[in-house]
């Protein structure tokens, strides 16, 4: 018997010209499709399969147990894999009791540094500088985490496939990891954190196995961290955290001009990006071998945030 997953798909709508529209947290009230979904899970590979749909099942729990009577949690679900609305929900799995850090190419395993590139190294760092990483360290990712950082998908061409005519629709795990990134970076910016640390152990080549430009950093969260600072200058209520990056690699230089790009292209309107990147702009720390993710670098990390031109506005 050919197992259903509980998922749905959103038909698209349309939406007005002229200034972007901020999402909304509450989902949105949209006709299921449960069958185009359905059917873009029968295409992945078997293991792929079995990491989403565990993920599904997790976050439809949650749902329940989260959501008030009367949501439809298999709808609500469907939507965050389908590359619309990120449910009330979503965003408490995501919160953070630290302020939250950022972070790619970290692993266990062959060919892994220990005390440098491995994530037991990233999260004793991330102690070290009074940081959580939210991924795993929040709820949500922890889920991610449960399900094999969801690993058995990154060849499979299928999760990368769009299956509605929706433009917000990019794939499902596009999709997941997009509505995954609003919700991380909306939790810094509703705590107003003042620094976000980027530790970054990828290559600049886009070519490369490990490429940056390949990261779920590069793809969704440098630019929901452009939109929130974006619509927080136009809402009036400014947020500019000074961003401080850890290049495991040692080519400061080219990740910053990197990831400035990627920041300022996301938003039409670069002005406050542009403004908020020129009074607190990214600061780089390489830390190439035998550099150690220790206290001694943690402390090199922290002074960043006592220069002066940090606390100006």
């Amino acid at each position: 018997m050919v197992r259903i997953p509980l998922l749905v798909a959103a038909v698209a709508t349309l939406r007005p010209f002229g200034r972007a529209v901020r999402p909304k947290s509450a989902e949105l009230d949209l006709q299921p499709d449960h069958v185009l979904l359905a059917q873009q899970f029968q295409r992945l590979t078997p293991r792929c399969q079995e990491q989403l749909e565990g993920l599904q099942r997790d976050l439809m729990v949650a749902c329940q147990l989260r959501e008030s009577r009367g949501h439809d949690c298999n709808k609500i679900v469907g939507n965050i894999f389908s590359g619309w609305a990120r449910p009330r929900f979503f965003e408490t799995l995501a919160a953070s009791d630290k302020e939250a850090m950022l972070w790619a190419g970290m692993w266990d395993g062959a060919g892994s540094e220990p005390g440098r590139t491995t994530k037991q190294a990233l999260f004793d760092f991330a102690d070290s500088v009074d940081a959580d990483t939210v991924h795993p360290s929040s709820k949500l990712g922890k889920m991610v985490a449960d399900h094999g950082d969801l690993e058995a998908c990154n060849k499979d061409p299928a999760v990368y496939e769009a299956f509605t005519d929706s433009s917000d629709n990019k794939g499902l795990i596009p999709n997941f990891w997009n509505q995954a990134s609003k919700v991380f970076v909306k939790g810094m910016a509703n705590k107003k954190q003042v620094s976000v640390v980027i530790v970054v152990n990828k290559d600049l080549n886009p070519q490369a196995e490990r490429s940056f430009q390949k990261s779920v950093l590069y793809n969704y969260e440098l630019p929901e961290l452009a939109r929130e600072v974006n619509w927080s200058f136009e809402d009036g209520d400014p947020w500019h955290p000074q961003v401080v990056v850890v290049d495991l690699k040692g080519t400061c230089d080219e990740m910053l001009k990197t990831m400035k790009e990627r920041i300022e292209h996301t938003v039409l309107n670069e002005f406050w990006v542009q403004k908020w990147l020129k009074k607190k702009p990214l600061r780089c720390l390489p830390c190439t071998a035998p550099c150690m993710l220790d206290e001694n670098f943690a402390e090199k990390v922290k002074k960043e945030f006592n220069r002066k031109w940090y606390h100006f506005w």
